[in-house]
């Protein structure tokens, strides 16, 4: 029986998160890809929000992710503090 689990990324999850990522956006838009170095260096920027990083596992299998970073929205007119965006 398949089982789905949504839990808080570890470090241990690291290699395989990127992988993933690696292999899903290689040569998508351009040769190559650099959305993994980008979840990598997300991890240790001061607006990584790590509450909200998370992996999918099925049958204890890592299948996918999600992370999220505060953000700002701003225009000529107004800005909007701290929002959160999903990587």
């Amino acid at each position: 029986m398949e089982r789905l689990q949504i839990r808080n990324e570890t470090e241990k999850d690291y290699a395989i998160v990127e992988q993933i990522t690696r292999e899903a956006f290689w040569n998508l838009y351009v040769p190559g890809c650099e959305e993994h170095y980008l979840a990598h260096i997300l991890r240790g920027h001061a607006d990584f929000v790590p509450e909200l990083d998370f992996v999918a596992e099925l049958d204890g299998q890592v299948i996918g992710n999600v992370m999220y970073t505060k953000s700002t929205l701003t225009s000529a007119w107004w800005t909007k503090p701290e929002t959160r965006s999903r990587s």
